[in-house]
């Protein structure tokens, strides 16, 4: 018997990273997205365990968009944060939304995949 792969939604507007995310999160199910507008609707569908967003999307703020997510998916989804600048005020309004993680961009898969087995919730 196969064993179910966790469903991870990785929204990054970068096609080359989102590749990245593609090939580093092979073992799971990943969902890659490249606008906030395109995983909102499709979000209910793919109905992941994991959320991975960069703040720096072409339609929509970061923080808003986790906002909508958090209004219209799940209040307990655990959200990962990952870009290229981190500032504080970024920080703290992310943490405000219940973000899990950040993580700045570059990244190896190793800081990746590692963040990825803490954050993802247990299995029922």
């Amino acid at each position: 018997m196969s064993e179910i792969k966790r469903k991870i939604m990785v929204v990054e507007d970068e096609e080359s990273i989102r590749e990245i995310y593609g090939d580093y999160l092979s073992e799971y199910d990943v969902a890659l997205f490249a606008n906030a507008t395109d995983s909102l609707a499709k979000i209910t569908e793919v109905n992941p365990e994991l959320l991975i967003v960069d703040l720096g999307l072409p339609d929509m703020d970061g923080i808003v968009f986790i906002e909508k997510i958090r209004a219209t998916f799940s209040q307990k989804l655990p959200v990962i944060i990952i870009s290229g600048r981190i500032d504080i005020e970024y920080c703290i309004q992310a943490n405000g939304q219940g973000v899990t993680d950040l993580i700045t961009k570059p990244f190896d898969k190793t800081q990746l995949t590692d963040l990825v087995k803490r954050t993802l919730p247990p299995l029922a």
